[in-house]
């Protein structure tokens, strides 16, 4: 009997260092374990080690085929299909994400916002979190662990923060996240909320860490004009590469777009305002209104903590993977 066939391509990216290479790993392994043939693409680099890893578990080179399940990376169905490559029975989506460089999705509707838990509401209610939180949440916070670790050092936070701020989280505006599953206006969406936020509380806006770093110089001017502009309303700025846990102890509540930050929001007891449409939307605000957000802020009594908590340990531990064993069991929840 034949066994049914995947195909691991090289898309969108198919240059693999540690922490993307030790996830193929794992989906591969699984793939093999769970009675699938598994046909790696030749276009994949990554270190000599990790191709010994794989070998036992999969055969060099795809061959196409309508029957054959396709794993991408960093990609969506209608980025697939619109580029014309073979997808196929099924397509699944491959992402390294937060909250630490260890944990990634696999989902067959893409990566980021866009996956399945944003459109039905995953069963988090009634789980027992405790002690998770207690253990490998607080792990997490207290190792300051986040999706860069040992790639990308922060540096200390200098700034004097406000105690009970309302926090801007800004996103990359070349990304994905914002230009395909938002609608590509990012920073001109959290400069139209700095100008309606009342003076009420003080405001802390931060901008994506490699935003200053791979902006030119022409885009790096016209972000600056609203940084000076930010700065003169007497709001504090950050635009360098600080570690958002050393913000969040001072956050009253945070407004953002559909950001993986919003995982250190939850871990943190942050409220979140959104004004996009991210998967953690059940346990935030949706701004469906921009005339809500000072009400909204300025109330947070629509804030459950216990319910935040509980949909973050569901997300980190039930849904995300982070070995072979949680690995296997999503693939499995996806093939059945």
């Amino acid at each position: 009997m034949n066994k049914p066939k995947v195909n691991i391509t090289a898309f969108k990216y198919s240059k693999f260092y540690d922490d993307w290479s030790l996830m193929y790993i794992n989906v591969i392994q699984s793939l093999h374990e769970l009675g699938y043939d598994v046909r790696v693409s030749n276009n994949i680099q990554m270190a000599k080690k990790y191709w010994k890893a794989i070998y036992p578990f999969c055969k060099i080179g795809i061959e196409d085929n309508k029957d054959s399940i396709y794993i991408y990376n960093h990609a969506f169905p209608e980025e697939v299909n619109d580029l014309g490559f073979f997808k196929g029975k099924k397509s699944i989506f491959l992402k390294p994400t937060g909250p630490t460089n260890r944990h990634y999705s696999i989902d067959p509707l893409g990566f980021s916002s866009r996956i399945t838990i944003t459109y039905d509401k995953p069963d988090f209610d009634n789980i027992n979190y405790e002690q998770y939180w207690n253990t490998e949440v607080s792990k997490i916070k207290d190792e300051k662990l986040n999706k860069w670790t040992d790639e990308y050092q922060f540096k200390e936070q200098k700034i004097s923060l406000p105690d009970n701020h309302i926090l801007f989280i800004g996103q990359m505006p070349g990304d994905v996240s914002v230009n395909e599953f938002s609608f590509s206006n990012h920073l001109d969406d959290i400069d139209k909320l700095v100008s309606k936020i009342d003076n009420k509380d003080p405001v802390v806006i931060k901008l994506h860490p490699f935003m200053k770093k791979r902006a030119d110089e022409e885009y790096w001017s016209i972000v600056k004009e609203k940084i000076n502009r930010w700065e003169n309303m007497g709001h504090t700025v950050i635009d360098d590469f600080v570690d958002i846990q050393t913000i969040l102890p001072k956050t009253k509540v945070a407004i953002i777009e559909n950001s993986t930050s919003g995982i250190e929001c939850m871990m943190y007891d942050v409220p979140m305002i959104t004004f996009g449409c991210p998967e953690y939307r059940w346990v935030s605000k949706e701004l469906r209104h921009l005339i809500n957000l000072n009400k909204y802020k300025n109330d947070l009594s629509w804030f459950n903590k216990e319910l935040s908590r509980k949909f973050l340990v569901w997300y980190i531990r039930d849904y995300l993977c982070y070995d072979l064993a949680s690995t296997k069991k999503r693939l499995n929840e996806i093939l059945q």
